[in-house]
Parts: structure tokens; sequence; C-alpha cells
């Protein structure tokens, strides 16, 4: 099931199992001495923060450029929740500009393959460094959300990769969807 906010000409999906998952979760960014800050590393850690307070930074500033509907949609939620919120739309972003960035799909599906591997990658603990793949490993670290729905992401960006017509009917087009 899936949450859909319509987002001027398009509908932006989010599937309620990662919004349930966001409610309950505790927050990710608040104080530098905010359990969601904490990690198992012993010592001076302040880098370590400061890095991720820039990677989520970098999701807001992706969603604003390129989302905006979905900037001001997620500025519509409580303060503990937006960073999650902001570094899964930041995802769908990067996702999106992977396909259309380029003309030539070679490039879009490497890409796309990078996008698969770094989810690969945060939820062997191991996230690139990447700031939305490092503000995601977070999210998947305080929250739990399934990896399956970030890999449904990059393999619908794949197939549309290869569609070359619209939806032939309506069927289809909920099979899209869904």
């Amino acid at each position: 099931m899936w949450l859909s906010m319509a987002t001027g000409s398009r509908i932006v999906q989010m599937p309620r199992s990662i919004v349930r998952v966001l409610c309950a979760s505790r927050p990710l960014v608040g104080k530098p001495d905010s359990h969601a800050y904490t990690t198992e590393a012993k010592g001076d850690n302040t880098g370590e923060l400061k890095d991720l307070r820039e990677a989520f930074g970098y999701c807001a500033a992706q969603v604003r450029r390129y989302d905006y509907e979905g900037y001001l949609c997620t500025l519509q939620l409580p303060t503990h929740l937006r960073p999650a919120a902001f570094a899964i739309r930041a995802f769908n972003v990067e996702t999106v500009q992977a396909v259309e960035s380029t003309n030539e799909a070679s490039i879009a599906k490497m890409r796309l393959l990078f996008w698969r591997d770094a989810v690969k990658g945060i939820y062997q603990g191991k996230p690139p460094q990447q700031p939305v793949a490092q503000a995601l490993s977070k999210v998947v670290e305080v929250a739990r959300p399934t990896k399956r729905w970030f890999d449904r992401i990059v393999d619908t960006r794949s197939e549309d990769l290869d569609r070359t017509a619209p939806p032939p009917n309506l069927a289809a087009v909920e099979a899209y969807a869904e």
C-alpha cells in the first residue's frame, strides 16, 4: 500500500510501511548528544556528526532543487521526521536524475547500478561516500525500513529506460503504479 501525494504534474508515492516506520522512529537530527547521533565508535566523533548533518542538509537541498513540491510537503511533517523523509525523497531524486540527466541508456543503467550497489552497501553497513547514501544509511540504522522498497525504486527506474510508449490500458497503468 502506498501513500500518494500530488506534486505538480506527477504523483509521488511513498510506501505506507516506510511512513509508519518513520513515524515510529526516534529523531535522526537533534542535539549532538542525541542517541540518534551516537554510534558504536569510541572516541571523538564530532567529525562524523558534522558529516551526517551535511549529508542530511545535502538531501534537503536536492529535494528543494529538484522536487520543490515534495520539499514543501516534507516541511509539513513533524520536525523529527523531516531528515528521514528528505533522505528518502533525495534517493528518489537521485534515481530520477540518473535516468533523466542523460540520453544514453547505458550511462543511465550504470548510474542506477551505482544506486543498486549503494542500497546493498547501506544494508550491509558499508554505504558509499555519497551524501544521500550516508543519510539513508542513518535512516536504515534508526528506522529499519525494508530494503525491498529501495530496490523497487531502482528496478522501476530501470524498467522506465526500456519503456518506449505509454501504458496501453488502465490495467497497465495500475501495474506500473504498484
